[in-house]
């Protein structure tokens, strides 16, 4: 299997629409928004693309954590 990276532009574009801040709340910059937002946004992430799709959970932390 081939490594391969997902280009720094689909990252920017991610990370300008607010994908990496979904559930951050807005007083630190994110979108605040819950986790079925950040669901539905995984998953049409994955539909299209699905190397991408599970970027914009990266940011979020267990409760066990």
């Amino acid at each position: 299997m081939k490594n391969v990276y997902i280009p720094l532009e689909i990252i920017q574009g991610l990370a300008d629409l607010g994908v990496f801040g979904l559930t951050i709340p807005e007083e630190f910059g994110g979108m605040g928004l819950g986790k079925v937002a950040m669901c539905v946004v995984t998953e049409e992430l994955s539909a299209r693309l699905y190397r991408v799709g599970s970027l914009g959970t990266r940011s979020e932390k267990s409760p066990a954590n």
